[in-house]
């Protein structure tokens, strides 16, 4: 930490072109099969974060995507990681409603990944789960549940629940029916935390989504009389 704080006080353009080279030095640490290595560069890499503050999260997001593929073992290191990192910055975020929102379409694939890929099947079977900590729990929803909280309601929202909207169609099972839920349970809770949601905000963005899907099932059913 003491380096990224002396980072700071350097000129921005300074920081921009230094800070990839420290991140990656830590993030390397996540690929570790040691898990006190990767708890420890896991706290720092949190400490990072904070230090440094939301303007500079797309930094940190990015290095650890890059560092941390999203396969194998790497992808339940990163989305454990990612949650760890987005919850160090979140009281500051807190402060600045909507400062995340550029950093969304980069951490949305995370959560994905994490719930609705192979991964996450691998993260379900009993064996594989019990392997290391990584995969013993899913911080998915935890991750969704902060950034709800902190994204503009009526700019940004809509896009976070695009993972729902996307997979409604093909919700015929219990297990993805459950997942879907559970997203949506905990969208809710981030937008009832969230200092942008108004009344009138969040009932336009739900009339917004629905309208089109009532429209559509409207013509359905006069189709089909």
């Amino acid at each position: 930490m003491a380096l990224v704080k002396v980072l700071k006080l350097l000129p921005d353009e300074y920081i921009r072109s230094e800070l990839p080279r420290v991140l990656q030095i830590v993030c390397n640490l996540l690929r570790m099969r040691l898990q006190r290595i990767r708890d420890d560069a896991r706290k720092v890499l949190a400490g990072m974060a904070a230090e440094l503050g939301p303007a500079y999260l797309t930094f940190v997001i990015q290095v650890l995507k890059t560092s941390l593929p999203l396969r194998g073992f790497t992808a339940h290191v990163l989305g454990y990681t990612f949650h760890d990192v987005l919850h160090a910055v979140a009281p500051a975020a807190q402060e600045a409603p909507g400062c995340l929102d550029a950093c969304v379409p980069a951490m949305v694939p995370i959560i994905e990944g994490d719930l609705f890929t192979d991964i996450a099947d691998a993260k379900e079977a009993s064996a594989f789960s019990s392997s290391y900590k990584e995969s013993k729990r899913c911080k998915a929803y935890e991750s969704y549940r902060i950034l709800a909280s902190l994204i503009r309601v009526e700019d940004t929202l809509p896009r976070l629940l695009e993972i729902v909207w996307e997979r409604l169609p093909m919700a015929s099972t219990p297990k993805l029916r459950s997942k879907i839920s559970l997203l949506l349970q905990h969208a809710s809770k981030g937008v009832v935390e969230n200092p942008s949601a108004t009344n009138d905000n969040v009932s336009e963005m739900v009339y917004g989504l629905l309208a089109p899907v009532a429209e559509e099932e409207d013509a359905r059913r006069r189709l089909a009389n």
